[in-house]
């Protein structure tokens, strides 16, 4: 059975404060989560190198507002002459290092439009390829997602599924779900190594399972 960030969470600090968690504990909630989400872009990235990235990793972002583009701009010198032609909808941030496999569907509410990844050069050249003109395209660029008004005339909002730099803050997001990691063993340790270094704990050094503050000294 998958953990929760809830039950990594609570796994975490357990370990790292000896199994003794009081009110009186220094560790923040919120920042073990951190440390936790943080942990996990390594793992998610050493995934991608090795051909890895699963479904499970992805999450949706439903209802997100398709909005007119509010004022003229350029990308690498090239202007959106005509910003009517164009629209966009904000987006939370995809983790970055993952060479476009960070979005894994971009569609109306439903799925029954699906919609095609182009770069914002070609969307705004218009030179997205002739058999696609009748199928909505879309470029991502900063944390927005542009689009050719015409394309999606009609469609008021638009769901993403794709590995987020922070799941805490899209729609699908539940804290006692699944937690989207590649390996929930790993992340624990390596969310305790980075906690235990950070906090400069003593290391086991006689492999007991615990963090003694004064290690045995070797008879004399």
């Amino acid at each position: 059975m998958s953990k929760s960030l809830n039950e990594l969470k609570y796994s975490v600090l357990e370990s790292v404060s000896n199994f003794e968690i009081t009110d009186d504990s220094p560790y923040s909630l919120l920042w073990v989560e951190d440390q936790i989400i943080t942990q996990n872009h390594s793992l998610i990235r050493e995934a991608y190198n090795n051909r890895r990235l699963d479904e499970y990793l992805y999450m949706t972002d439903e209802k997100l507002e398709i909005k007119p583009l509010d004022k003229s701009f350029q990308v690498d010198g090239i202007p959106i002459s005509n910003k009517t032609d164009f629209c966009y909808v904000d987006i939370k941030t995809p983790l970055t290092g993952l060479r476009g496999r960070e979005i894994d569907v971009v569609s109306n509410i439903g799925y029954s439009v699906v919609f095609s990844r182009t770069t914002l050069k070609r969307l705004i050249r218009g030179s997205s390829g002739y058999y696609s003109l009748n199928k909505p395209t879309y470029a991502p660029y900063n944390n927005r997602i542009f689009m050719r008004s015409d394309s999606v005339a009609g469609t008021k909002f638009i769901s993403i599924s794709a590995i987020w730099t922070d799941p805490r803050e899209v729609s699908s997001w539940d804290p006692d779900g699944h937690f989207p990691t590649p390996s929930e063993k790993k992340l624990e340790m390596l969310t305790i190594q980075h906690i235990d270094h950070a906090l400069q704990h003593p290391m086991d050094l006689i492999n007991d399972g615990q963090r003694a503050f004064s290690q045995p000294q070797a008879d004399e």
